[in-house]
């Protein structure tokens, strides 16, 4: 329970920090066969401040450019166990 409000925070923080350059890209959803993606999109692409989550507990949350991490962000690992 603590680890998810851990990601939350940290999510929050992100995209309040990003604020400025939400304005150029849409906020949306897109999978990664059993990744989903949820942040800025921008044409059909994984594109700004956005949060990956995988099925085996891995969350990434940080930049992203045309559907790869790219520059500043936050990896965590949750045991599934």
């Amino acid at each position: 329970m603590i680890n998810k409000k851990i990601i939350t925070t940290l999510a929050i923080l992100l995209f309040n920090l990003s604020a400025i350059n939400v304005a150029y890209a849409e906020i949306g959803e897109l999978n990664f066969g059993k990744t989903k993606y949820f942040g800025e999109v921008r044409e059909g692409k994984a594109h700004g401040i956005g949060a990956l989550k995988a099925t085996d507990g891995t969350n990434y949350i940080g930049w992203f450019k045309q559907n790869i991490a790219n520059g500043e962000g936050i990896l965590i690992r949750l045991n599934a166990d």
